[in-house]
């Protein structure tokens, strides 16, 4: 009967430290990939030569993206489509302020495809931004501005 405690001890001090290991690291996975959700959208503010549309018949102006429910450590997509409603070419530009709390620009940025585009007047672009989330943040509510400008096309 020794010889089976001794054994049963020695399998026992080998296994459990394995364990809670294993269980640590699938309580780790499982945060990053159906853990803490946040919310929250971006004001669209823009100069006066700009028009941010939700279609790409310029019929319906959009002044707000709501990211509705994202998670931690993904890539979300939207398309906007930007009109230059100036008689000049311009070349765009973007930029985002106004981050809400002030530290979630450490945790999530935000991108397009557009920067440095030359649209002429009239013309219609079709935008796609990408909000990253990235992981580790302490808030579930977030807001930013994204600032939309132009300059004259040299």
């Amino acid at each position: 009967m020794k010889i089976k405690s001794v054994r049963w001890k020695n399998f026992l001090s080998a296994a459990i430290p394995g364990i809670l290991l294993f269980s640590l690291i699938v309580a780790i996975i499982a945060q990053l990939y159906t853990g803490t959700r946040l919310s929250g959208g971006g004001v669209i503010r823009k100069t006066s030569l700009l028009g941010v549309y939700h279609d790409e018949s310029c019929v319906e102006p959009l002044e707000y993206i709501d990211w509705g429910e994202v998670r931690l450590n993904k890539c979300y997509n939207t398309t906007i489509y930007v009109r230059n409603e100036g008689n000049i070419p311009v070349n765009l530009s973007m930029h985002i302020e106004n981050w809400t709390p002030a530290y979630a620009s450490s945790f999530l940025s935000l991108t397009w495809d557009q920067n440095g585009a030359i649209l002429q007047p009239l013309e219609v672009v079709a935008a796609n931004l990408t909000l990253t989330v990235g992981f580790g943040m302490n808030f579930t509510e977030f807001t930013f501005d994204i600032v939309l400008t132009e300059t004259e096309a040299g």
